[in-house]
């Protein structure tokens, strides 16, 4: 007697609906549908989910989504994450932050990402060696002030002679004229991917940033030279929602296209 022909549409369905609960396809649901896998591929990848030895949601995007809220260690990351191997969480891990969307951030915890989103909370490699030097002088001051054995002498420290050369690091601002923030890489990683011009609004969107704080990384970064920031051709089509994402240019006009350097002007 010949076999049904499998019911590929309420399988998706089944696993669309299980999917919609879990990250990844429960292994007693997994073991259930594994040989109709192949049929249900096609579908399933055009809803978006990943299928391998596992069904998932987007590995990417439950690393960007753990990620989202704050630092996340690199110990233990795997476990936070559905159907995928310590592997795949690397090679995913080192894909967003090649491309700008997370940050590789060192903490007393112990190393870990943050989304560039937080660009506000990084001190950057180019800061870093200033940070250093100031920090050492913090430390021979304190040296300095510390009562020798038998010294009848008790030195205090004025705490603003300490907070001051730090203070430029702590609120997020430091003396280098133009540097390049997490936000601004992140939004350089684009531009170098993409063979046209860019859209300002869909950028930023994109990377879950506020239009003031986008505003500021389009104008460091094209300060720096990474790209170039060029008017809309015709006002008309820039909405009143989208304009608010754009910084002024000349004119009244809003900068609304990141170009490639190369780029010549619209």
């Amino acid at each position: 007697m010949a076999k049904p022909p499998v019911d590929v549409e309420g399988l998706v369905a089944r696993v669309v609906a299980s999917l919609e609960v879990h990250a990844a396809l429960p292994a007693a649901e997994l073991r259930a549908i594994r040989k109709h896998l192949p049929a249900l591929r096609p579908q399933l990848e055009e809803r978006g989910f990943e299928v391998g030895t596992q069904v998932r949601r987007p590995l990417r995007a439950q690393l960007e989504s753990l990620i989202a809220d704050g630092f996340v260690p690199l110990k233990g990351i795997e476990k936070r994450v559905a159907g995928a191997t310590a592997r795949e969480v690397k090679a995913a891990l080192q894909s967003l932050v090649d491309e700008g969307r997370l940050r590789e951030v060192v903490r007393v915890v112990g190393p870990g990402f943050m989304s560039t989103a937080k660009a506000a909370a990084f001190i950057e490699q180019a800061d870093l060696a200033e940070l250093l030097r100031r920090l050492g002088n913090a430390q021979r001051l304190v040296k300095r002030a510390i009562a020798k054995k038998g010294a009848k002498s008790r030195p205090a420290l004025i705490r603003e002679e300490l907070a001051e050369p730090l203070r430029t690091f702590l609120d997020g601002h430091t003396d280098a004229p133009v540097r390049a923030t997490g936000l601004t890489q992140a939004i350089h990683a684009q531009v170098a991917a993409s063979a046209r011009p860019l859209r300002v609004p869909d950028v930023l969107r994109a990377l879950g940033v506020g239009p003031d704080a986008g505003k500021r990384a389009l104008l460091e970064g094209a300060s720096a030279g990474m790209y170039g920031l060029e008017p809309e051709s015709g006002m008309a089509r820039l909405g009143s929602e989208d304009a608010a994402w754009c910084p002024e240019g000349p004119q009244g006009t809003r900068l609304s296209w990141i170009v490639a350097r190369e780029e010549r002007s619209r």
